[in-house]
C-alpha cells in the first residue's frame, strides 16, 4: 500500500502516511505506537505545577465564587 492510499484511508496527508509507513517497515507496530522523542511543543509548566493546579481546583473554592472558572484557574499562582 502506498503512502497516498494510506493517507486517503486514514484521512491524513500523503507525507504523514509515508512517514508512518516507513516507521512501520523499520520498527513494526512498536514504531507506530510511540511518538519520537522531542516531538511537539515543550511544556511551559512542570508536571508538579499541573498537579498543584488540579489539586487546588478540586480541594479549594475560589474567593468570592462557588466554583472555578477558566479565567480564575488560569490566574492561580504556581509555585
Amino acid at each position: 500500500m502506498t503512502g497516498g492510499a494510506i493517507g486517503k484511508e486514514g484521512r491524513v496527508s500523503r507525507q504523514k502516511a509515508a512517514r508512518w509507513r516507513a516507521r512501520y517497515l523499520q520498527k513494526g507496530l512498536a514504531g507506530l505506537l510511540k511518538d519520537k522523542a522531542g516531538r511537539g511543543r515543550p511544556a511551559k509548566i512542570k508536571a508538579e505545577q499541573k498537579a498543584e493546579v488540579v489539586r487546588r481546583t478540586l480541594e479549594e473554592t475560589p474567593e468570592m465564587a462557588t466554583q472555578w472558572s477558566t479565567r480564575a484557574r488560569a490566574g492561580l499562582e504556581l509555585r
